[in-house]
């Protein structure tokens, strides 16, 4: 898809131009693009003020849901942030479904929706056989059955998902012994109960529906972050070289070079990077046109500026992978405070180095204080001996900070 569609947004419908990201269903926008105050959304709700989503904002399809199993209905999600913001929220989309490992450090392994729902589904196998016994049943059966249907209504629990509140509404009546004439009826119960696993059957058919698609989009955004991950290394050493090497004899040499560096960086369209590759650009304009004119020390001076500008997006990817594990322990219902801890720990050594190896004093706008103050806030968050907040609650808010701070980088 490229050009210009009309998508099914959280806001209604929106014409927008956008481009694929390595030819997947993944979107970026080519131009940006602005939600007026007023328009209706989730329902009859209605902005209060313009949502503005720039040039290079993600967008990737889901399937909305509907009480119709079979009525598959596309809206994209809007991740005006970029890239790593849609990696994250496919991460979670998929640990919901498959789970955590305990590969991660402080992150406890965690059942997923899959498991849950195919533990649910057992039970309910091990309830259809006792009821296929109808009237032998002893009363420590007829609890087993009882036990067996709460705990895989519990394991459901609340739910939005049409599939699996059809699903809970059959297990709520089958953990009634008697029908609405006050007899037991085994047969009719054992109908409910096949009806909840043809429920959960509809809800597991749909994540194998979703997760290889998910999986594809995650492999295009995760070779777009190498790539420029990639593209950005290359500029910081071409700048670095060439502000070590140009001399007047030479020069136009490493004008040439410096054009190859920035139409590679001009490649970079996605979130959050475009109005940072303009100031890219902007400064190694400036370098060479410092250099046509002989001005050496001008062209070395704002190739500096270009390197330390570099230097902020290298502490950004690193930030991002802090990040990842960040977001994955403030998801955790008990998390360890040892645990926590460390994190206040890597977070604030990560504030320290941004302060010794970034030097922002060429930027229009300082970044250095910003970040290293969120980074702060952070730490102080976790770190609050007396809070009124549970340890989850303010690691998520920790979470915030940092987002916050690597959005300034």
């Amino acid at each position: 898809m490229g050009g210009i569609s009309v998508f099914l947004t959280t806001y209604g419908f929106r014409e927008l131009e956008t481009s694929s990201i390595h030819g997947s269903a993944v979107q970026y926008l080519v131009a940006n693009h602005v939600i007026p105050a007023g328009t209706e959304w989730d329902g009859n709700r209605k902005l209060a003020k313009p949502v503005r989503w720039r040039r290079g904002t993600i967008l990737t399809p889901r399937l909305l849901k509907t009480d119709d199993p079979k009525k598959r209905t596309i809206v994209w999600a809007a991740f005006p942030y970029g890239i790593y913001e849609a990696l994250r929220a496919l991460m979670h989309t998929k640990h919901g479904y498959r789970g955590v490992d305990d590969e991660q450090p402080g992150v406890k392994e965690q059942s997923g929706e899959v498991q849950k729902l195919e533990g649910v589904r057992d039970a309910l196998d091990v309830v259809l056989g006792s009821l296929a016994l109808r009237p032998a049943l002893t009363r420590l059966q007829r609890e087993a059955i009882l036990t067996f249907i709460r705990r895989g209504a519990a394991t459901i629990g609340g739910v939005r998902d049409p599939a699996k509140l059809r699903a809970l509404g059959h297990m709520r009546d089958a953990a009634r012994e008697q029908d609405t004439k006050g007899r037991r009826n085994p047969s009719a119960r054992m109908a409910i109960v096949v009806g909840a696993e043809n429920d959960l059957r509809d809800r597991l058919d749909l994540i194998r529906f979703i997760e290889p698609r998910i999986g594809a989009r995650e492999i295009a955004l995760a070779r777009e972050a190498v790539r420029i991950r990639r593209v950005f290394g290359h500029a910081y050493h071409a700048a670095e070289e060439t502000r070590n090497g140009i001399a007047m004899r030479n020069r136009f040499m490493w004008l040439a070079r410096l054009d190859l560096v920035r139409n590679e960086l001009a490649s970079i369209q996605v979130g959050p990077y475009p109005a940072h590759v303009e100031k890219l650009d902007r400064d190694l304009h400036k370098s060479q046109t410092a250099l046509k004119k002989g001005d050496i020390i001008g062209a070395r001076k704002k190739l500096g500026v270009v390197m330390e500008s570099l230097r902020c997006k290298k502490a950004r990817w690193l930030l991002e992978e802090l990040i990842v594990r960040l977001s994955l322990f403030a998801r955790q219902r008990d998390p360890d405070s040892d645990i926590a801890a460390q994190f206040a720990r890597e977070i604030q050594q990560f504030s320290e180095r941004i302060v010794a190896r970034i030097d922002d004093t060429g930027f229009e706008k300082p970044v250095r204080g910003p970040a290293c103050g969120l980074l702060g806030a952070a730490v102080s968050m976790i770190t609050a001996k007396e809070s009124s907040f549970s340890l989850p609650t303010r690691m998520r808010s920790a979470k915030g900070f940092v987002e916050g701070a690597a959005r300034r980088l």
